[in-house]
This record gives structure tokens, C-alpha cells and sequence, in this order.
């Protein structure tokens, strides 16, 4: 911005690209998420199919739904420091719990996913 500062109407030109391509990156992300929502999830429980118009629709309402779970996500990380020991504190309450489930599904022939699922909570409490 300080080399663009004597050129008049650069900087404002520069800053448009970087928020252009900052907000394209997160209508990207927000609408794939919301595409895989639907195809995995949603097709999976549900049994009926949808129309292009009703699938429309809903990925319409789970892009705005994840947006705003963005943002408040947004809004709690910034109590908690550094991204890194958010990162690092979630690694570690995650990782064995899920190493749990790996090596009771790896050694158990019995094992279900309803039971690897509760375990799976219960090992987080």
C-alpha cells in the first residue's frame, strides 16, 4: 500500500482484488460444504429424492446456516489466543478418541458403528 500510495486510485483498486478473492474463497468453501451436507449426509438418512428446485433450496439454506456458524466460530477463537494452541488443544482432545475407535474396530470382529460412535462420546466426557 505504501508503494501504491502516490499512484491515485491504485490502492483502493488493490484492496477490491484482495477482498474479491478473499470473499470468492469463502462462497467456494462455504457452497462445498454444503454440497457434500446434501449428497452425503442428507441423500444418505433420507430415503425420498429431492428435486433440482428443492435441492437448490436447501443448499441455499445449509450455506447460509454454515456462514453463520463460520462467524461465530470466528468470534470464539478470538478469545482464545493463537490460532496454533486452538489447533493444538483440539488435536489433543480429539486424538485418542479417535485412535480408541481405530483399534476397537481393527481388534474387535463384534464392533458396530453405533457402538464405536458412543464410545467415541463417552471417551470425550
Amino acid at each position: 500500500m505504501e508503494v501504491l500510495n502516490d499512484k491515485k486510485g491504485l490502492p483502493g483498486i488493490f484492496l477490491a482484488f484482495v477482498f474479491s478473492g478473499s470473499l470468492s474463497t469463502i462462497s467456494s468453501g462455504l457452497n462445498s460444504l454444503a454440497a457434500v451436507l446434501i449428497e452425503d449426509i442428507y441423500k444418505g438418512l433420507m430415503e425420498r429424492a429431492l428435486s433440482d428446485e428443492q435441492q437448490g433450496f436447501l443448499s441455499k439454506i445449509v450455506s447460509i446456516i454454515l456462514g453463520g456458524v463460520v462467524m461465530l466460530l470466528t468470534y470464539i477463537v478470538s478469545y482464545l489466543g493463537s490460532i496454533l494452541n486452538a489447533a493444538l488443544s483440539l488435536f489433543g482432545i480429539l486424538s485418542v478418541p479417535i485412535m480408541g475407535v481405530f483399534i476397537l474396530g481393527f481388534f474387535s470382529p463384534k464392533a458396530n458403528s453405533r457402538g464405536s460412535f458412543i464410545g467415541f462420546l463417552a471417551s470425550l466426557c
